[in-house]
């Protein structure tokens, strides 16, 4: 891997297009580039800002009980590896009906997925419920009381976005620890392969980052998970939910990114 990152690294010196090439070695092993090649890569443009790039955080992987989601596109996509991950803890309902109605659209949410302590992260809720509007094109806010229970807040999206579609159907998953091999996954080099239903971590981002702020506040929000537009949901037109939240305000945002 040392021998091809050095060699890449001379082809683009003398101006050889292997960008591609070079984001699958940076993806790997980020410490055999320097940071002047890493920050021309764009899914760096958020990790460069750790404080340690070259050691992400760690991550949890959504396993579905059944394996793959069967709305992938290609079959032979479900025998990739982070779809079969060893998974440990109890079962999560992912998927279903929410229990709040969206005040911009009027449809009833959409439930993502309801946490247990956050999954194994250390925070204010023994117990947090996430539902969204799928419909919504721009960040949505939520504020979730001593339960977790989930209430939309201001500012709401635009009553223009799309239509919500048929909540997809509930389905159950478990968290997989993420081994180091798949800690920084890129959504473009997935290429709807990977399975990008991740608890915290680094995003994958499709448009770059984007870190939302606590309303009223200049407070930067915290990333907790994100979703894929697989498993019967769609965001946009088929990109990716992104979930933050404020342990101080106890709001969530729930940001989409589309191609």
């Amino acid at each position: 891997m040392a021998r091809l990152a050095f060699f890449l690294q001379g082809e683009v010196k003398r101006g050889i297009d292997v960008e591609d090439l070079l984001a699958h070695v940076a993806l790997q092993a980020p410490e055999l580039l320097p940071a002047s090649t890493l920050g021309d890569i764009p899914d760096f443009a958020d990790w460069l800002t750790h404080d340690d790039p070259h050691s992400p955080p760690a991550c949890h992987h959504f396993i579905f009980e059944e394996g793959a989601p069967s709305d992938m596109s290609f079959p032979t996509h479900r025998n990739h590896p982070t779809w079969h991950l060893p998974e440990a803890g109890p079962s999560l309902a992912v998927g279903g009906e929410g229990m709040a109605t969206c005040p911009a659209c009027g449809n009833r949410l959409v439930h993502l997925v309801t946490l247990n302590d956050l999954g194994g992260q250390r925070g204010a809720f023994p117990r947090l419920r996430l539902e969204t509007c799928e419909g919504s094109l721009e960040p949505t806010y939520y504020s979730h009381d001593a339960a977790g229970v989930p209430t939309p807040i201001a500012p709401f999206h635009s009553s223009d976005d799309f239509t919500s579609e048929r909540a997809p159907n509930e389905s159950i998953a478990r968290l997989a620890p993420t081994p180091q091999r798949w800690l920084r996954q890129s959504y473009g080099i997935s290429n709807s392969r990977q399975n990008l239903f991740r608890l915290g971590g680094l995003p994958s981002w499709i448009q770059g980052p984007q870190f939302p702020v606590v309303p009223g506040t200049d407070r930067k929000m915290k990333f907790l998970l994100q979703f894929a537009s697989l498993a019967g949901f769609c965001w946009g037109s088929g990109g990716m939910l992104y979930v933050f939240w404020d342990e101080d305000s106890r709001i969530t945002c729930h940001l989409p990114q589309y191609t």
